[in-house]
């Protein structure tokens, strides 16, 4: 202190013969922040800011900014820093410290920007750690969870790097700490039931593909669905989530027996780092499929016999374009094998879809879309098909409990081997109403309109109504 006291008194001499001798000047500021001085500090600097031409006060912008939000004065240090960003002096730094001024004020969309420009050009640095880490929160704040845990994974093993660093090492035991619930391998379980009303019933299972698709029939149906599986840790390298899926229907008009189906589908999803950007995985999947046929002697005795047996086998990747817009893309190879005497159905597929969906804090726009392509190969010719297939969704939260699903999804199939050839055109709008009860229970609604046109227009072409509700439980 003795030094300082000594250095700035020579310096005061200096500048009462050059009161414009800016090394003098600088060397005084430094002297008494480094003393503690801090308002004459800022003294100093304010009158090295009116010395120097305007392109050269990037350093004493800097200083000045950090001067005052040392003394909890972030507002007043805000507009300091912007301006050392602005003439590219320490810029990660003082975009930083933008970021925690502006996160501090609540303006998280400024806090983002600033703290995403510090990722961007930081690397593997300590700020880099500290901006990965904020911008989890302020996805955090905004429910986004899927884009904060992945930032907050980034500031964990970006810090891990970092091992000489105390603050780097700080950060990440305080992410690890948020992020420690996701660590837990867990079970899941849930069943629904649907009571609905089918103008049309389907001759097939949802997932099947068949040129015989609508029934002409309408009955009351009841539908249940139900999931069970298990979910290893989200934060492993490789997380496995195996599964089972039911999913039966029961027809009350009498006629209709022979459109009920009982499906039992069996998947393993690999997920390669499931919680960072960009990821990806492998899917492994079976649905064994159970049709309620007539008996062979007794047509109105009906039981249940094997109906198909398909998969799903591929990789799937996801990718975030942006913290609040994620793309995935899933290509599949399809091996179908039905329980038909002639075979006609049986072979293979290939599927590709590609969908992109929205997670904003706005309460009424969350929208998404996909398109996708597939491929049939059948033994048969009337079931080879060539398929295009779009749809588009929001989901509006209207409030804590309820949430509507607006929906509409197109296809176009077209079966070039039959005689004559054929093309379908299906369009389906669609609403759903998922009202939460509690922790456990959900009441459900749903409704939508089927449009099938054909160019064999007395065989394919088709309407379809279906309106129903029901409750779900969560274990």
């Amino acid at each position: 202190r003795k030094q300082s006291d000594e250095a700035i008194r020579i310096l005061d001499e200096l500048l009462q013969q050059d009161p414009k001798h800016i090394e003098a000047l600088e060397l005084k500021a430094l002297s008494l922040k480094n003393k503690g001085d801090d308002p004459k500090s800022l003294e100093t600097y304010k009158r090295l800011v009116e010395l120097k031409p305007p392109a050269e006060r990037g350093p004493y912008y800097f200083e000045i900014g950090t001067i005052l939000n040392r003394q909890k004065r972030g507002p007043e240090a805000r507009p300091y820093f912007e301006q050392s960003a602005k003439l590219k002096f320490n810029v990660e730094t003082s975009q930083l410290y933008l970021g925690l001024i502006t996160f501090n004020q609540g303006d998280l969309g400024a806090a983002e920007s600033n703290f995403k420009k510090v990722v961007k050009s930081s690397g593997k640095t300590e700020i880099g750690v500290i901006a990965h880490y904020y911008l989890g929160l302020i996805y955090f704040k905004r429910a986004n969870g899927s884009a904060g845990t992945s930032e907050l994974v980034e500031a964990r093993d970006l810090g891990r790097q970092l091992p000489d660093s105390k603050l780097a090492n700080d950060i990440q035991t305080a992410a690890q700490k948020i992020l420690e619930p996701f660590g837990k391998p867990q079970w899941f379980a849930n069943l629904s039931l649907l009571a609905q009303y089918d103008t049309n019933v389907s001759q097939i299972p949802t997932s099947s593909n068949d040129p015989n698709i609508a029934s002409g029939k309408s009955s009351p149906k009841l539908t249940l669905i139900g999931a069970a599986g298990y979910i290893t840790s989200s934060l492993d390298t490789l997380q496995w989530v195996p599964s089972y899926r039911l999913n039966l229907n029961k027809n009350l008009n009498s006629s209709a027996h022979a459109y009920e189906f009982i499906s039992n589908t069996f998947s393993s999803y690999f997920n390669y780092k499931p919680l960072v950007q960009n990821s990806g995985g492998f899917k492994l999947e079976g649905t064994y499929t159970f049709q309620n046929q007539p008996g062979a002697t007794d047509p109105t005795s009906y039981a249940y016999h094997p109906y198909s047996l398909t998969g799903e086998i591929g990789p799937f990747y996801h990718f975030n374009l942006n913290p609040n817009v994620r793309m995935d893309i899933e290509t599949y190879w399809r091996p179908e094998n039905y329980n038909d005497p002639n075979g006609s159905q049986t072979g293979n597929s290939g599927y590709l879809k590609v969908s992109v969906r929205a997670e904003n804090s706005n309460k009424y726009w969350n929208p998404g879309g996909n398109i996708n392509v597939e491929r049939n190969w059948t033994d048969g010719d009337n079931f080879k098909y060539f398929s295009i297939g779009a749809g588009i969704y929001d989901i509006l939260r209207l409030n804590a409990t309820n949430t509507l699903t607006l929906a509409i999804d197109f296809s176009n199939n077209a079966y070039p081997f039959t005689s004559p050839q054929r093309t379908d055109t299906l369009i389906t709008p669609s609403v759903a109403l998922v009202r939460l009860v509690n922790a456990h229970w959900a009441i459900l609604g749903n409704m939508s309109f089927t449009s099938s046109s054909s160019t064999v227009p007395d065989s394919y072409t088709y309407t379809r109504f279906i309106v129903g509700g029901g409750a779900s439980y969560t274990f």
